[in-house]
């Protein structure tokens, strides 16, 4: 599913492509939307160090950043398994 909906970033899809990675991209906004809305402990993120999905989300229960900004940023990000120190 990333491969798919980060597929279109790139600029340039085939027609044929088109309708698979529109619902992948869907499909990705609904986890996305589903993980920014989670209940969190902070505590346990500041322990084994923060993702970018999980700072993001703080930053959304803070009133820093709009929930729909979170999104955008987490749908162009790098997919990386590293956590954001």
């Amino acid at each position: 599913m990333i491969d798919d909906s980060t597929e279109m970033l790139g600029g340039v899809v085939p027609p044929e492509r088109l309708g698979t990675l529109m619902m992948s991209a869907v499909a990705l906004t609904a986890y996305l939307h589903e993980q920014l809305t989670a209940p969190r402990d902070v505590a346990a993120q500041s322990e084994s160090g923060a993702s970018l999905l999980e700072v993001l989300a703080c930053a959304v229960d803070a009133g820093e950043i709009p929930h729909e900004v979170a999104v955008l940023n987490l749908v162009q990000a790098p997919v990386s398994h590293r956590p954001v120190r």
